[in-house]
This record gives structure tokens, C-alpha cells and sequence, in this order.
């Protein structure tokens, strides 16, 4: 996508209307509010609160699904391994695993931090792919933060990944500490 374009619809219903828009801050596409709610991409209080950022004009505010999906930055490869080592946790398939399906697995998640395998710093590293606070993780909420992982990594010999991948490192105010133990 054209980063020069300038968008007067809204990219999700392709209408030009009186409603309330959010511009994307990465791509500069246009959503409607009611759009976006009626779609399911405001469920969340970070989302929320994006949303309203990006209203008031901030400069950390609202970012499409499409240009917050980093995952899109991965090859096949990877893409395929991260899918594997998810079904690793999801044993039923139901897209999810919670902390007792995550402490079963007998490999844990690569650690940030060299910490001891105890069930308290197990619910630490859980709680930092539970995003958003359910006591469940989703594919979503585990396939963005070790996409990050993997792109922090493939970044240090790729100037153009390393750029989009600290991009995404400010998207998230409330998980810095993730991204800062990432991309420290």
C-alpha cells in the first residue's frame, strides 16, 4: 500500500459518510467507529483506548488489523514453526489454551529472562501472552508476541524488519515491558 495515499473512505464498509473516522497511523486508512465496533476490532479496553487517542489527534493511537498484524512480516517457515509450537499448548484445537494446558507443556515458551521453571514465574510468562486478561491465550495474543520474538531476532541482519518491528514496539503502552526485554 501506497504509505502517500490518501484515504476519504472507510476501508472496512468503502463509504463516505457523516459518521465518526479514526485515521490508521501506519497507513493512513480510514475507519468508521461504528465499523469498527461492529466488526469486533474495539472489543478490548487497549483497542478502546487506541481508538480514542487516535480522535484526539495522538500520535500513539489507532492501527488497522492489517498494519498491526506482524505476522505478515514472517516467512512461510516461520510462520509454520509458530503454528506447530502453538498446537504444542492448544491440545483440544479450540484455537486457545489456558494456564493449566500451559504448564503441561513439557517445553516451555522461550524465556525472555533466564528465570527458574516454578509455576509462579510460569503465570509471569503466561500473563505476558494473555494480553488481554482473560486467563485464556488466543492464536492471536500468542502469534503477536513471538512474532515479535522471531522478527526481533531475524532483525538484527535485516535493517527493513528491525524498523517495522520497533514501529509495533510502541502499539502496545501496556506491554513495554515485553517489548523492552525484546528489543533491549
Amino acid at each position: 500500500m501506497d504509505h502517500g495515499e490518501v484515504y476519504t473512505e472507510c476501508y472496512l464498509c468503502r463509504m463516505v459518510t457523516g459518521d465518526t473516522t479514526i485515521d490508521c497511523r501506519i497507513c493512513g486508512r480510514i475507519a468508521h467507529l461504528s465499523c469498527l465496533q461492529s466488526r469486533g476490532f474495539l472489543g478490548s479496553e487497549n483497542q478502546l483506548l487506541a481508538a480514542q487517542q487516535a480522535q484526539q489527534g495522538s500520535l500513539i493511537g489507532w492501527s488497522c488489523p492489517e498494519c498491526e498484524d506482524v505476522s505478515q512480516l514472517l516467512s512461510a517457515d516461520e510462520m509454520q514453526e509458530l503454528m506447530e509450537r502453538f498446537d504444542q499448548y492448544d491440545k483440544n484445537g479450540d484455537n486457545e489454551f489456558n494456564f493449566e494446558d500451559f504448564l503441561q507443556q513439557s517445553h516451555p515458551i522461550p524465556k525472555m529472562t533466564e528465570e527458574a521453571n516454578n509455576p509462579a514465574d510460569r503465570l509471569k510468562e503466561f500473563s505476558e501472552y494473555d494480553r488481554d486478561g482473560d486467563n485464556t491465550v488466543t492464536w492471536e495474543e500468542f502469534k503477536f508476541l513471538e512474532a515479535l520474538r522471531i522478527l526481533r531476532k531475524a532483525s538484527q541482519s535485516n535493517k527493513r524488519r528491525h524498523e517495522v518491528v520497533n514501529v509495533f514496539a510502541v502499539q502496545h503502552p501496556r506491554r513495554m515491558d515485553i517489548q523492552s526485554a525484546i528489543f533491549s
